[in-house]
């Protein structure tokens, strides 16, 4: 797993590259308190301007925007 961070002028993107074939979705509901996962999506998705998924080869990229203006 690597992790890159890019600053352009008035943006801030944060890319998560992961070699894995497991697919990335949201969790389904709010995970429960001991859960000890489910909850890096939720936290993007609330946190970031835009955020996606994108291929790779070999697995995926999760990449996440903050607009700085």
């Amino acid at each position: 797993m690597k992790v890159f961070l890019d600053r352009m002028e008035d943006v801030i993107r944060i890319e998560l590259h992961d070699s894995g074939d497991g697919e990335v979705r949201m969790a389904d509901g709010l995970p429960g308190v001991e859960d000890e996962g489910g909850r890096g999506l939720l936290l993007v998705s609330a946190l970031a301007d835009k955020w996606g998924v994108a291929e790779w080869n070999p697995g995926k990229i999760v990449w996440c925007d903050f607009n700085l203006g």
